[in-house]
Protein backbone atom coordinates (compact mmCIF):
# COMPACT_ATOMS: atom_id res chain seq x y z
CA UNK A 1 0.00 0.00 0.00
CA UNK A 2 2.41 2.49 1.24
CA UNK A 3 5.13 0.96 -1.87
CA UNK A 4 2.03 1.97 -4.23
CA UNK A 5 1.68 5.67 -2.65
CA UNK A 6 4.61 6.47 -3.06
CA UNK A 7 4.75 4.75 -6.60
CA UNK A 8 2.02 7.52 -7.55
CA UNK A 9 3.22 10.21 -5.62
CA UNK A 10 6.71 10.01 -7.84
CA UNK A 11 4.55 9.72 -11.13
CA UNK A 12 2.51 12.70 -10.25
CA UNK A 13 5.58 14.86 -9.24
CA UNK A 14 7.43 13.91 -12.68
CA UNK A 15 3.61 14.84 -14.34
CA UNK A 16 4.09 18.13 -12.91
CA UNK A 17 7.76 18.63 -13.18
CA UNK A 18 7.25 18.14 -17.44
CA UNK A 19 3.62 20.24 -17.53
CA UNK A 20 5.97 23.32 -16.15
CA UNK A 21 8.86 22.79 -18.06
CA UNK A 22 6.45 22.99 -21.10
CA UNK A 23 4.70 25.56 -19.83
CA UNK A 24 8.09 27.83 -19.59
CA UNK A 25 8.45 26.93 -23.33
CA UNK A 26 4.61 27.58 -24.66
CA UNK A 27 2.47 29.04 -21.67
CA UNK A 28 -0.57 26.99 -21.95
CA UNK A 29 -2.84 26.18 -19.12
CA UNK A 30 -1.73 22.59 -17.26
CA UNK A 31 -5.28 21.06 -18.28
CA UNK A 32 -4.37 22.57 -21.92
CA UNK A 33 -1.29 20.66 -21.89
CA UNK A 34 -2.52 17.56 -20.63
CA UNK A 35 -4.87 17.61 -23.53
CA UNK A 36 -1.99 18.32 -25.82
CA UNK A 37 -0.10 15.58 -23.99
CA UNK A 38 -3.02 12.78 -24.25
CA UNK A 39 -3.61 14.07 -28.23
CA UNK A 40 0.02 13.42 -29.41
CA UNK A 41 0.01 10.08 -27.39
CA UNK A 42 -2.87 9.14 -29.38
CA UNK A 43 -2.85 10.66 -32.70
CA UNK A 44 -0.24 8.59 -35.05
CA UNK A 45 3.01 10.38 -36.02
CA UNK A 46 2.47 10.82 -39.83
CA UNK A 47 -0.31 13.14 -38.74
CA UNK A 48 0.52 17.14 -39.14
CA UNK A 49 1.32 18.02 -35.37
CA UNK A 50 -0.04 21.48 -34.26
CA UNK A 51 1.74 24.26 -35.64
CA UNK A 52 4.01 26.37 -33.08
CA UNK A 53 2.82 29.04 -30.61
CA UNK A 54 4.27 31.95 -32.44
CA UNK A 55 3.54 31.11 -36.02
CA UNK A 56 0.11 30.45 -35.46
CA UNK A 57 -0.04 34.13 -33.54
CA UNK A 58 1.39 35.06 -36.71
CA UNK A 59 -1.07 32.84 -38.76
CA UNK A 60 -3.96 35.02 -36.89
CA UNK A 61 -3.70 38.31 -37.78
CA UNK A 62 -0.75 39.32 -35.20
CA UNK A 63 3.08 40.82 -36.51
CA UNK A 64 5.35 38.40 -37.30
CA UNK A 65 8.21 38.11 -34.64
CA UNK A 66 10.71 39.44 -37.01
CA UNK A 67 8.74 42.32 -38.01
CA UNK A 68 7.39 43.13 -34.47
CA UNK A 69 10.83 43.76 -33.29
CA UNK A 70 12.29 45.57 -36.76
CA UNK A 71 9.46 47.40 -35.81
CA UNK A 72 10.59 48.77 -32.90
CA UNK A 73 14.57 49.56 -33.79
CA UNK A 74 13.15 51.30 -37.10
CA UNK A 75 12.70 54.66 -35.72
CA UNK A 76 15.42 54.67 -33.91
CA UNK A 77 17.53 53.49 -36.24
CA UNK A 78 16.17 55.40 -39.27
CA UNK A 79 17.01 58.70 -37.85
CA UNK A 80 20.56 57.46 -36.71
CA UNK A 81 21.33 55.81 -40.14
CA UNK A 82 19.27 55.59 -42.45
CA UNK A 83 18.24 59.33 -42.65
CA UNK A 84 21.47 60.43 -42.78
CA UNK A 85 22.17 58.17 -46.13
CA UNK A 86 19.10 58.94 -48.11
CA UNK A 87 20.07 62.74 -47.51
CA UNK A 88 23.21 62.13 -48.72
CA UNK A 89 21.97 60.33 -51.40
CA UNK A 90 19.51 62.79 -52.37
CA UNK A 91 22.38 65.65 -52.05
CA UNK A 92 24.07 63.87 -55.10
CA UNK A 93 21.33 63.35 -57.21
CA UNK A 94 20.56 67.21 -56.73
CA UNK A 95 23.53 68.63 -56.60
CA UNK A 96 24.87 66.94 -59.81
CA UNK A 97 21.46 68.06 -62.05
CA UNK A 98 20.55 71.12 -60.69
CA UNK A 99 24.36 72.74 -59.82
CA UNK A 100 26.85 70.93 -62.30
CA UNK A 101 24.44 70.46 -64.90
CA UNK A 102 22.93 73.67 -65.18
CA UNK A 103 24.86 75.51 -63.76
CA UNK A 104 28.34 74.77 -63.44
CA UNK A 105 28.87 73.52 -67.35
CA UNK A 106 27.05 76.20 -69.09
CA UNK A 107 29.35 78.44 -66.95
CA UNK A 108 32.68 77.07 -68.82
CA UNK A 109 31.31 76.64 -72.38
CA UNK A 110 30.53 72.43 -72.27
CA UNK A 111 26.70 73.04 -72.23
CA UNK A 112 26.76 69.98 -75.06
CA UNK A 113 27.41 67.81 -72.28
CA UNK A 114 24.29 68.15 -70.54
CA UNK A 115 22.54 65.68 -72.04
CA UNK A 116 24.99 62.49 -72.04
CA UNK A 117 25.99 63.19 -68.83
CA UNK A 118 22.39 63.68 -67.28
CA UNK A 119 21.61 60.08 -68.59
CA UNK A 120 24.53 58.62 -67.40
CA UNK A 121 24.57 59.79 -64.00
CA UNK A 122 21.15 59.69 -63.41
CA UNK A 123 20.48 56.06 -64.68
CA UNK A 124 23.42 54.63 -62.30
CA UNK A 125 22.13 56.89 -59.10
CA UNK A 126 18.39 55.65 -59.72
CA UNK A 127 19.43 52.45 -59.40
CA UNK A 128 21.31 52.93 -56.77
CA UNK A 129 18.32 54.37 -55.00
CA UNK A 130 16.45 51.70 -55.95
CA UNK A 131 18.99 48.85 -54.71
CA UNK A 132 18.83 50.96 -51.52
CA UNK A 133 15.37 51.30 -50.91
CA UNK A 134 14.71 47.21 -52.11
CA UNK A 135 17.55 46.44 -49.87
CA UNK A 136 16.05 48.21 -46.45
CA UNK A 137 12.57 46.81 -47.41
CA UNK A 138 12.64 43.24 -48.05
CA UNK A 139 12.04 40.47 -45.90
CA UNK A 140 15.42 39.26 -46.04
CA UNK A 141 14.31 35.65 -45.52
CA UNK A 142 11.97 34.80 -42.41
CA UNK A 143 11.12 31.37 -42.07
CA UNK A 144 8.24 29.70 -44.98
CA UNK A 145 5.07 28.80 -43.77
CA UNK A 146 5.94 25.54 -46.22
CA UNK A 147 9.40 24.76 -44.31
CA UNK A 148 7.35 24.97 -40.58
CA UNK A 149 4.27 22.78 -41.99
CA UNK A 150 7.17 20.23 -43.14
CA UNK A 151 8.85 20.33 -40.21
CA UNK A 152 5.52 19.54 -38.52
CA UNK A 153 4.35 17.37 -40.59
CA UNK A 154 7.54 14.64 -40.13
CA UNK A 155 7.72 15.18 -36.71
CA UNK A 156 10.19 13.22 -35.07
CA UNK A 157 11.36 11.65 -38.09
CA UNK A 158 13.12 14.99 -39.07
CA UNK A 159 16.92 14.39 -37.79
CA UNK A 160 17.91 17.87 -35.75
CA UNK A 161 21.59 18.46 -35.06
CA UNK A 162 23.38 20.88 -32.61
CA UNK A 163 23.94 24.58 -34.04
CA UNK A 164 27.94 24.50 -34.75
CA UNK A 165 29.95 27.02 -36.38
CA UNK A 166 31.12 25.05 -39.36
CA UNK A 167 29.43 23.40 -42.75
CA UNK A 168 25.71 21.61 -41.97
CA UNK A 169 24.81 20.14 -45.28
CA UNK A 170 21.78 18.84 -45.16
CA UNK A 171 21.85 19.17 -41.45
CA UNK A 172 18.15 20.99 -39.79
CA UNK A 173 19.24 22.61 -36.93
CA UNK A 174 17.22 23.74 -33.34
CA UNK A 175 16.95 27.66 -32.60
CA UNK A 176 16.51 27.86 -29.04
CA UNK A 177 15.91 31.52 -28.82
CA UNK A 178 13.60 31.33 -31.98
CA UNK A 179 11.70 27.71 -30.20
CA UNK A 180 12.10 26.34 -34.57
CA UNK A 181 13.64 23.98 -36.55
CA UNK A 182 15.73 25.81 -39.42
CA UNK A 183 16.95 24.55 -42.46
CA UNK A 184 20.41 24.15 -43.67
CA UNK A 185 22.42 27.64 -43.60
CA UNK A 186 20.01 29.70 -41.85
CA UNK A 187 21.13 31.49 -38.57
CA UNK A 188 19.76 33.70 -35.69
CA UNK A 189 20.36 37.37 -36.29
CA UNK A 190 20.70 39.06 -32.61
CA UNK A 191 19.37 42.28 -34.09
CA UNK A 192 16.42 41.29 -35.88
CA UNK A 193 15.67 38.82 -33.23
CA UNK A 194 14.61 35.94 -36.03
CA UNK A 195 16.48 33.13 -37.81
CA UNK A 196 17.01 34.19 -41.25
CA UNK A 197 17.38 32.26 -44.49
CA UNK A 198 21.31 31.68 -45.87
CA UNK A 199 21.85 34.86 -43.96
CA UNK A 200 24.82 36.98 -44.81
CA UNK A 201 25.38 39.29 -41.55
CA UNK A 202 23.06 42.40 -40.04
CA UNK A 203 23.82 45.43 -41.95
CA UNK A 204 22.97 48.59 -39.88
CA UNK A 205 22.94 51.31 -42.80
CA UNK A 206 20.08 49.55 -44.60
CA UNK A 207 18.88 49.00 -41.12
CA UNK A 208 17.99 45.29 -42.17
CA UNK A 209 19.70 41.27 -42.50
CA UNK A 210 21.07 40.73 -45.85
CA UNK A 211 19.52 37.23 -46.44
CA UNK A 212 18.56 34.98 -49.29
CA UNK A 213 15.87 37.51 -50.52
CA UNK A 214 17.89 40.30 -50.20
CA UNK A 215 21.43 39.32 -50.88
CA UNK A 216 20.87 40.65 -54.60
CA UNK A 217 19.72 43.89 -54.00
CA UNK A 218 22.30 44.40 -51.47
CA UNK A 219 24.46 43.51 -53.94
CA UNK A 220 23.39 45.88 -56.69
CA UNK A 221 23.40 48.66 -54.44
CA UNK A 222 27.15 48.37 -53.94
CA UNK A 223 27.73 48.24 -57.25
CA UNK A 224 25.91 50.73 -58.16
CA UNK A 225 26.37 53.53 -55.82
CA UNK A 226 30.21 53.07 -56.45
CA UNK A 227 29.70 52.94 -59.49
CA UNK A 228 27.73 56.05 -59.30
CA UNK A 229 29.98 57.49 -57.38
CA UNK A 230 32.89 57.15 -59.51
CA UNK A 231 30.63 58.63 -62.32
CA UNK A 232 30.47 61.87 -60.61
CA UNK A 233 34.15 62.01 -59.74
CA UNK A 234 35.24 61.25 -63.41
CA UNK A 235 32.54 63.51 -64.93
CA UNK A 236 33.26 66.59 -62.60
CA UNK A 237 36.39 66.42 -62.24
CA UNK A 238 38.06 69.06 -63.64
CA UNK A 239 35.57 71.62 -62.93
CA UNK A 240 35.84 70.38 -59.18
CA UNK A 241 39.51 71.34 -59.34
CA UNK A 242 38.58 75.09 -61.42
CA UNK A 243 36.38 75.56 -58.70
CA UNK A 244 38.22 74.75 -55.83
CA UNK A 245 41.05 76.84 -57.18
CA UNK A 246 38.91 79.55 -58.09
CA UNK A 247 37.04 79.46 -54.48
CA UNK A 248 40.80 79.73 -53.04
CA UNK A 249 41.77 82.29 -55.62
CA UNK A 250 44.69 80.73 -56.93
CA UNK A 251 42.99 81.28 -60.74
CA UNK A 252 42.43 84.76 -61.51
CA UNK A 253 41.85 83.71 -65.05
CA UNK A 254 38.37 82.48 -63.64
CA UNK A 255 36.65 84.57 -61.55
CA UNK A 256 32.74 85.06 -60.22
CA UNK A 257 32.54 88.18 -61.63
CA UNK A 258 33.35 86.39 -65.12
CA UNK A 259 30.62 83.97 -65.19
CA UNK A 260 27.16 83.22 -63.74
CA UNK A 261 28.21 81.26 -60.84
CA UNK A 262 27.68 82.16 -57.37
CA UNK A 263 29.58 81.32 -54.29
CA UNK A 264 26.69 79.41 -53.34
CA UNK A 265 26.66 77.25 -56.28
CA UNK A 266 30.43 76.80 -56.22
CA UNK A 267 30.45 75.98 -52.22
CA UNK A 268 27.79 73.04 -52.89
CA UNK A 269 29.64 71.83 -55.71
CA UNK A 270 32.82 71.37 -53.85
CA UNK A 271 30.76 69.65 -51.20
CA UNK A 272 29.42 66.99 -54.05
CA UNK A 273 32.50 66.35 -54.83
CA UNK A 274 33.71 65.42 -51.27
CA UNK A 275 30.57 63.30 -50.60
CA UNK A 276 30.81 61.69 -53.71
CA UNK A 277 34.84 60.98 -53.06
CA UNK A 278 33.84 59.64 -49.69
CA UNK A 279 31.22 57.44 -51.09
CA UNK A 280 33.19 56.00 -53.35
CA UNK A 281 36.39 55.40 -50.41
CA UNK A 282 33.37 53.64 -48.11
CA UNK A 283 32.25 51.35 -50.66
CA UNK A 284 35.00 50.13 -52.67
CA UNK A 285 36.14 48.09 -49.61
CA UNK A 286 33.37 47.06 -48.66
CA UNK A 287 31.89 45.71 -52.30
CA UNK A 288 35.60 44.31 -52.45
CA UNK A 289 34.74 42.02 -49.49
CA UNK A 290 31.51 41.02 -50.14
CA UNK A 291 31.78 40.21 -54.17
CA UNK A 292 34.35 37.44 -54.09
CA UNK A 293 32.09 35.92 -51.65
CA UNK A 294 29.33 35.83 -53.53
CA UNK A 295 31.41 34.15 -56.52
CA UNK A 296 32.44 31.45 -54.14
CA UNK A 297 28.68 30.84 -53.07
CA UNK A 298 29.65 31.59 -49.39
CA UNK A 299 28.58 34.70 -46.85
CA UNK A 300 30.23 36.25 -44.43
CA UNK A 301 29.36 33.74 -42.01
CA UNK A 302 30.47 30.65 -43.72
CA UNK A 303 33.95 32.31 -44.63
CA UNK A 304 34.99 31.55 -41.08
CA UNK A 305 34.27 27.84 -41.81
CA UNK A 306 37.08 25.26 -41.79
CA UNK A 307 36.05 22.03 -41.26
CA UNK A 308 35.15 20.69 -45.16
CA UNK A 309 35.83 22.39 -48.39
CA UNK A 310 32.14 24.68 -49.53
CA UNK A 311 29.75 22.01 -50.15
CA UNK A 312 27.65 24.17 -52.50
CA UNK A 313 30.42 25.50 -54.44
CA UNK A 314 29.43 25.41 -57.92
CA UNK A 315 32.79 25.49 -59.53
CA UNK A 316 32.43 28.71 -61.59
CA UNK A 317 31.81 32.11 -60.86
CA UNK A 318 28.92 32.17 -63.24
CA UNK A 319 27.01 28.99 -61.34
CA UNK A 320 27.81 31.11 -57.90
CA UNK A 321 26.83 34.04 -58.38
CA UNK A 322 23.36 32.16 -59.91
CA UNK A 323 22.77 31.00 -56.37
CA UNK A 324 22.18 34.73 -55.42
CA UNK A 325 20.96 36.63 -58.58
CA UNK A 326 19.03 33.47 -60.30
CA UNK A 327 19.21 31.98 -63.66
CA UNK A 328 20.79 34.63 -66.27
CA UNK A 329 18.90 37.38 -67.46
CA UNK A 330 17.81 41.15 -67.71
CA UNK A 331 16.83 41.12 -64.09
CA UNK A 332 20.32 40.15 -62.69
CA UNK A 333 20.87 43.88 -63.23
CA UNK A 334 17.40 45.23 -61.22
CA UNK A 335 17.17 45.25 -57.49
CA UNK A 336 13.92 42.67 -58.36
CA UNK A 337 13.20 38.98 -57.45
CA UNK A 338 14.91 36.11 -59.38
CA UNK A 339 12.19 35.53 -62.60
CA UNK A 340 14.12 32.16 -62.21
CA UNK A 341 15.41 31.33 -58.57
CA UNK A 342 17.92 28.22 -59.04
CA UNK A 343 16.83 27.65 -55.21
CA UNK A 344 14.17 28.39 -52.65
CA UNK A 345 16.20 29.07 -49.32
CA UNK A 346 15.57 25.26 -47.94
CA UNK A 347 17.52 23.33 -49.85
CA UNK A 348 20.88 24.62 -51.98
CA UNK A 349 22.15 22.31 -54.67
CA UNK A 350 25.89 21.16 -53.89
CA UNK A 351 28.84 20.26 -56.11
CA UNK A 352 28.44 16.50 -56.14
CA UNK A 353 24.23 16.52 -57.49
CA UNK A 354 23.30 17.19 -61.38
CA UNK A 355 20.46 19.83 -61.18
CA UNK A 356 16.98 19.62 -62.90
CA UNK A 357 15.56 22.24 -65.48
CA UNK A 358 14.56 24.47 -62.90
CA UNK A 359 18.12 24.61 -61.58
CA UNK A 360 17.15 22.84 -58.28
CA UNK A 361 18.75 19.50 -57.23
CA UNK A 362 17.39 17.05 -59.73
CA UNK A 363 14.12 15.25 -58.15
CA UNK A 364 12.72 13.21 -60.76
CA UNK A 365 12.44 9.23 -60.19
CA UNK A 366 11.47 7.90 -63.43
CA UNK A 367 9.05 9.80 -65.38
CA UNK A 368 7.66 11.02 -61.95
CA UNK A 369 8.57 14.50 -60.82
CA UNK A 370 8.16 15.09 -57.05
CA UNK A 371 7.08 17.75 -54.93
CA UNK A 372 9.91 20.35 -53.21
CA UNK A 373 8.70 18.12 -49.99
CA UNK A 374 10.13 15.09 -51.58
CA UNK A 375 13.69 16.55 -51.74
CA UNK A 376 13.74 17.85 -48.22
CA UNK A 377 13.20 14.94 -47.42
CA UNK A 378 16.04 13.51 -49.44
CA UNK A 379 17.83 16.12 -48.14
CA UNK A 380 17.13 15.92 -44.38
CA UNK A 381 17.44 12.49 -43.88
CA UNK A 382 13.62 12.65 -42.82
CA UNK A 383 12.99 8.19 -41.89
CA UNK A 384 9.87 6.72 -41.29
CA UNK A 385 9.20 6.19 -36.99
CA UNK A 386 6.16 4.24 -35.87
CA UNK A 387 4.77 5.93 -33.19
CA UNK A 388 5.76 4.49 -29.65
CA UNK A 389 3.11 3.14 -27.56
CA UNK A 390 3.87 2.21 -24.03
CA UNK A 391 4.25 -0.70 -22.67
CA UNK A 392 0.90 -3.05 -21.73
CA UNK A 393 2.15 -4.39 -18.56
CA UNK A 394 4.49 -1.92 -15.68
CA UNK A 395 7.93 -3.21 -15.19
CA UNK A 396 9.94 -2.80 -12.34
CA UNK A 397 11.35 1.05 -11.79
CA UNK A 398 9.63 1.91 -15.43
CA UNK A 399 6.36 0.83 -13.84
CA UNK A 400 5.30 5.01 -12.86
CA UNK A 401 5.97 5.63 -16.48
CA UNK A 402 2.56 4.49 -17.37
CA UNK A 403 0.70 6.86 -14.65
CA UNK A 404 3.05 9.95 -15.92
CA UNK A 405 0.89 9.28 -18.68
CA UNK A 406 -2.47 8.72 -16.92
CA UNK A 407 -2.04 11.98 -15.19
CA UNK A 408 -2.64 13.72 -18.06
CA UNK A 409 -5.99 12.38 -18.52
Amino acid sequence: MAEGMSRGSQAATMCAALIRRRSRRHPQKPSELRADLLDRRRAPLAAPLAPPLAWSAHQGGGPAPMQGIRAGLRPRVFMQLLLPWLMVFLYEGFAYNAVYLHRVLPAVGKKDLQTPFLILFNVVWGLAMWSYLRAHSADPGSMPRRWLQFVDSVGQGLPIAPARPEWQPGKATFCKKCDLTRPERAHHCVICQACILRMDHHCPWINNCVGFNNHKHFLLLGTYACLASYVALITTLPELFTCAAMLARMDDSFAFEHTDLELADVASFLIFGFLALFIALLLTPMLMAHAPLATLNMTTIEDNYRNMPNPFDQGSIFGNLSQVFGAFGADWFLPIAPWRPLSDGVSFPRSDERLGPDGLPERIIGDQALEIEDLWRSRYHVFAVDYWQPPAREESGLASLSQLWACNQ
